[in-house]
């Protein structure tokens, strides 16, 4: 094999693996497959970018389009991301049922491709949907399931966020004691 495709092959494989695609999500050329990759990237950024400044019709926009594309090269990695970012807007602009609608799709396609880490966070953001909704035991759930999924896995950085969530539902329901203790646990895992 010759150093230029030696090259490029170990291009691929960093790429694929940075982005946790894999080969068999997408049938192009690898050239293309490099570009479609890059432009899935460009657009969770921009996306990214917008959302925090808070200009959601151009993060939606962004992330829309990343959906189509994602959907074009039937990478189901990519398509829950730009699902689950989509629910994100929603979730802020209000349309909770339609934000719910988003993160149940990213939850389904995590759970399909084993991303237990992307299940841990889709299931936090629904905590988060029906605490804003006031529904605070399905919240409470949501939390508790996201929790011990982030325990797990060993991820103290997410499991912190998902205790803090839990112990602020459970002084919702004026659940002081579990609160005080998810709190505590919450501070452990910082």
């Amino acid at each position: 094999m010759n150093t230029f495709k030696t090259i490029t092959l170990a291009l691929m494989l960093i790429i694929f693996s940075v982005t946790g695609l894999r080969a068999e999500e997408i049938s192009l050329n690898p050239f293309k497959k490099i570009l479609v990759i890059w432009e899935l990237n460009s657009l969770q950024e921009e996306g990214e970018k917008a959302y925090y400044a808070a200009d959601y019709p151009t993060a939606l926009e962004k992330w829309e389009a990343g959906l189509k594309k994602a959907r074009e090269i039937g990478s189901k990695r990519y398509i829950s991301q730009f699902i689950g970012n989509i629910g994100l807007v929603y979730n802020n602009l209000g349309s909770y049922p339609k934000a719910l609608e988003y993160y149940q799709q990213a939850l389904k396609i995590k759970k399909e491709i084993g991303d237990k880490r992307g299940e841990g966070k889709d299931l936090g953001n629904i905590g988060v949907l029906y605490k804003n909704l006031g529904e605070y035991q399905k919240a409470k759930k949501a939390f508790q399931d996201s929790a011990v999924i982030f325990k797990e896995i060993s991820s103290s950085d997410d499991l912190w966020i998902a205790q803090r969530g839990l112990a602020s539902t459970e002084a919702k329901l004026n659940q002081s004691e579990p609160a005080i203790q998810h709190y505590e646990q919450a501070l452990d895992n910082i």
